[in-house]
């Protein structure tokens, strides 16, 4: 995706965004991944994935977050993860939920990465309501 050849990189940043639309989502949703393999679509969300990916999502080494979770370990920390998430797996959500024992782990049943399913945009808002009361 970062190469001189236009036509091999879109075609690249087509399939990654493909990829990532098809299992965002409990159920594919044909909508989604029209609009997330548009040429510019898949361009920005290849190109900054690949990029993150790439350098290693700018941490020191792959623990950083766990290994340094006691320096937040004061914050309010919810964690709302789809139950059938493949994408960021439920076992890094409860690693961070055992590191940060103060935090409120919600599993959503039928939740998948997509915070735009309805019940995981129900959660995260729940979520962001609850930062209204003392934690």
């Amino acid at each position: 995706m970062t190469g001189d050849d236009e036509k091999l990189r879109l075609r690249a940043a087509r399939t990654w965004a493909n990829w990532e639309a098809s299992i965002m989502n409990l159920i594919p949703d044909p909508n989604a991944i029209h609009k997330m393999t548009d040429e510019h679509s898949a361009l920005a969300i290849g190109r900054i994935e690949c990029h993150y990916t790439l350098n290693k999502f700018f941490l020191e080494h792959d623990n950083y977050i766990l290994d340094n979770a006691d320096r937040i370990k004061d914050i309010p920390v919810y964690i709302v993860q789809g139950r059938y998430d493949i994408i960021c797996p439920m076992i890094s959500a409860w690693e961070l939920h055992k590191a940060l024992p103060q935090s409120k782990l919600v599993i959503v049943p039928d939740g998948s990465h997509s915070p735009l399913d309805d019940s995981m945009a129900r959660e995260l808002v729940k979520a962001t309501e609850g930062f209204k009361k003392p934690y």
